[in-house]
């Protein structure tokens, strides 16, 4: 969504059924859908709200679009970064672009922002992974699609370095890599789940129906072609919502110096994605929104 200057929605878990997320959803263990969900991509607030209205109406789901919104009520806090191993740092750009976001609301509705610091996210590329990893049934299965292609992973991974792999090289590089020591421990997961809960907590004492959190949503601009691999790390300024379930809506904040699009996210707590929405649009009524590219 960043790179492409786009608005879009990482619903609450539990917003779609499985099946709008996966093929075959027999493949995953049924505890991933507490920690994984999809939401609209757009490129005005107003399109994402209306988007959100009718997803969420046939799955089910009840979410207050009718609920008016006074932004001189409303609580912001933000969180400037993610100390984590590995985890760059933010640019200068999006750090200047989240403080620009957070002294809008400042000036023009009066409110007090406050910054924030978890320091329970520390470890949060492990626990995130280690959690992921332990709901799939089948890894082989899961990322050929329940196709079953026989195939060594090892030597097709050394087969894609000359254009000759059945599977492409980011797909054979989590299958040889996702259960590397270095960051999946199975004996570590009740360590990790004790983890998530303590992020729970956390996040309980900041968001409530009346507050934000306003962050960056990747603390860099565009990757070059398969860069992500190496800074997948950089993840967890995402996951960390997927697995706890909380809404989160990306709003781009313009373009960087190098002409790169760039943007903050609104996280809400749980089940107030209305809010984060309203939160975009006014976002991108002060700093544009999409631009034509």
């Amino acid at each position: 969504m960043m790179h492409f200057h786009l608005l879009g929605l990482t619903p609450n878990s539990g917003c779609f059924p499985p099946d709008w997320l996966f093929d075959e959803p027999k493949l995953m263990d049924p505890e991933i859908y507490k920690h994984v969900s999809v939401g609209p991509m757009c490129r005005y607030a107003e399109d994402l709200m209306s988007s959100m209205k009718i997803l969420s109406s046939k799955s089910g789901t009840k979410l207050n679009f009718q609920k008016q919104l006074d932004f001189r009520k409303l609580k912001i806090y933000y969180l400037k970064e993610i100390k984590s191993p590995m985890v760059p740092s933010v640019e200068k750009d999006i750090a200047e672009g989240l403080m620009k976001a957070v002294s809008y609301f400042e000036r023009v509705y009066d409110t007090k922002p406050r910054e924030v610091k978890i320091p329970s996210l520390y470890d949060s590329n492990r626990c995130v992974f280690n959690i992921l990893l332990e709901t799939i049934k089948d890894f082989k299965d899961l990322l050929t699609c329940g196709k079953g292609l026989p195939f060594n992973e090892k030597l097709d991974f050394l087969k894609c370095f000359i254009g000759k792999s059945q599977l492409c090289f980011g797909t054979l590089f989590t299958f040889n890599f996702a259960f590397f020591p270095l960051w999946y421990k199975k004996s570590q997961i009740d360590r990790y789940q004790k983890m998530l809960r303590e992020w729970i907590d956390d996040f309980d004492a900041i968001l409530d129906e009346d507050s934000v959190l306003l962050m960056p949503t990747l603390p860099i601009t565009a990757f070059y072609h398969e860069e992500m691999l190496l800074k997948f790390p950089s993840s967890c300024y995402t996951s960390i919502f997927n697995v706890l379930g909380l809404p989160a809506t990306h709003c781009p904040m313009g373009l960087s110096r190098e002409g790169l699009p760039y943007g903050i996210q609104v996280v809400g707590c749980k089940n107030n994605d209305p809010l984060t929405i309203a939160c975009g649009m006014e976002i991108e009524k002060a700093f544009g929104g999409w631009r034509n590219p």
